[in-house]
Order: structure tokens, then sequence, then C-alpha cells
């Protein structure tokens, strides 16, 4: 069989994907995602784990991500599956966690015909993305450095903003099956940079979020002097967070409550640590002898609704 670029643009994809530190596979059952899925079993560099309902895949790569600090990449098929990420997604959204997710889909032709397995994909999970976007079916008319540099904002997107999940939409016409890449000197001379180099083809800077001179000024004006402090700390994503509050906490000398989602529940000072808030919030002698003339939060939302 004359090779595709179906197999070449899924590859570039995959390899690139792994060049920006993406390098775990969530991968579900389907046709139209075999280009895809092809590419990342025949990388070496690519871990690849089967999920057999996409519910799981999401979920397994929503907690990869907040285990490794970097997201997995998801695949499915068109049509229903894709719909089957939403709870994940909205999770990743809410939480700031970082998830990409690859959805194989039909021509563009074959939207709103009844055609099976066909939805507007794109539109499944507004509202809940960092980025998002779709790729034509491949075409020469589309170079291989278009494929790369979308790969490379697609991962930028990703950590955006605190981190969150990004949608790459991948059109395929058939054939969808293993074959030979399509190799076209036009095609490959743009990118032999790129294919020696080892590293993304696009490179971009890290971003931080950092507060300015005046609210630092107003924090600390604010938490001076003070004894009667409570220390909450949230959801922390790093270890450096952690060792950062660990220390803060000690000069600070308040009581600490630490959420469960931060990690250090059972490592905040034996002496200022509250345990049991949630179950000593219960009782109104704990209230009124605890009550706090400033409370300091630290980290993401923590999951105590008596907080």
């Amino acid at each position: 069989m004359k090779g595709n670029l179906n197999s070449f643009w899924a590859e570039l994809i995959v390899e690139e994907l792994i060049r920006c530190g993406v390098d775990h596979f969530c991968i579900t059952p389907g046709s139209r995602s075999t280009p895809l899925v092809v590419a990342a079993a025949r990388n070496a560099k690519a871990q690849c784990v089967i999920c057999f309902d996409e519910r799981v895949a999401g979920f397994y790569a929503l907690g990869y991500a907040k285990a490794a600090n970097k997201p997995a990449a998801v695949i499915t098929t068109s049509g229903t599956a894709v719909a089957n990420l939403l709870p994940a997604v909205t999770e990743a959204h809410i939480d700031k966690v970082p998830m990409f997710l690859m959805t194989a889909d039909r021509p563009e032709e074959l939207a709103d015909t009844g055609a099976n397995q066909t939805l507007r994909q794109t539109e499944i999970f507004a509202g809940f993305l960092r980025w998002r976007h779709s790729l034509p079916c491949p075409t020469e008319a589309f170079g291989p450095e278009a494929v790369l540099t979308t790969i490379d904002q697609a991962v930028f997107r990703t950590h955006s903003l605190g981190g969150g999940p990004v949608h790459l939409n991948c059109r395929y016409r058939e054939p969808l099956e293993p074959c030979e890449p399509y190799i076209d000197e036009k095609q490959t001379d743009k990118i032999n940079r790129w294919t020696d180099s080892g590293d993304p083809f696009t490179s971009y800077q890290e971003t931080q979020l950092c507060l300015n001179e005046k609210t630092l000024d107003s924090i600390l004006g604010a938490i001076k002097g003070e004894e009667r402090g409570l220390l909450v700390i949230g959801g922390l994503k790093t270890s450096v967070e952690r060792e950062k509050i660990l220390a803060l906490a000690k000069k600070l000398r308040w009581p600490v409550y630490a959420d469960i989602t931060s990690g250090l529940r059972l490592n905040a000072p034996a002496a200022s640590g509250i345990r049991y808030f949630d179950q000593q919030r219960l009782s109104s002698e704990f209230n009124q002898a605890a009550r706090p003339s400033v409370v300091l939060h630290l980290g993401g939302r923590t999951t105590s609704k008596r907080l």
C-alpha cells in the first residue's frame, strides 16, 4: 500500500509531544484514532497505557498529572467517545491540572450529515479548556512545520494560567490502517533541522505568576505582629512549594490547617498542626477559642466545607 500523510502527521504529533515532555499516553479503543495509536505504539520513548473506557482514561490522566505535575495525552476515537471525557476535563479545569486531549475525528464534510460517530467535537468542552484547535485532514497544503508548531502551542497552553486541559481535534480520512509514512522531500526539507536536533520545533519561555510589591506589602502589613493568625494550606503541586510553606509555618508559629490535597496534613509542625480540623469545627468551644484575627490561605482550594 502506498504510504499516506495520516501516518506521517501522527508520527510528527507523537514525537513532538515527547520532545515537549508529554511522554505518557492513555489510549482507548477505536478505529478513527488508529494513526495516533500506531504512532504512539511505535515510538520507543512513549509510555502507553491501554484504557478500555474513555472515562477511565480521563481520570487516569488527571491522577497522573497530579502526581507527576505534567500532562498525559489522552487518545480517543470520534463521536460519543469524546463526550465521555467531560467529567475529567471539568475536574482538570477547576483544579488547574494540565491535560492533553487528542480526539480523532471524521472529515469536515461528514459533520451534520448523520454519519456514524460524528459530532461537533470541538464544542463539547467549551468553557473548560485553556486552548482548543482542530487540525484538518492531513494534506500537503498544510506543512509539517505547521503541525509541529501546533503541538508546541498546545503544550505551552496546558501549563498556562496555572495549568489546565487543552483539546487537539485530529481529522483523518481513510485508509486508517498502518502503512509506511508518506515521504516527500518538499515536506521533509522544511523540518530537517528539527529531525536532526532532538528538540521541540518551537521553544516557549515558561511563564511565572508573582505578586507585585504593593500586594506583598499589603500581605505583610496584615500578618505582621499578629499572634492569633491561622495558616490554611490548600492544594500544592510541587515539593518545592511544600518546603517553602513549611518554612513559613515554622516562622509564623500560627495554628496550621493543612488540607489533604496539600500533601502536608501529616507533616505540618507538630506543635501547631490541626489534624482534625473538620471534626473540631463542630465544637462551639473550639470555634471560640480558635477564632483567628487573620487568615493566610496559601495553595489551591480546600476540600473542607466547614472551613
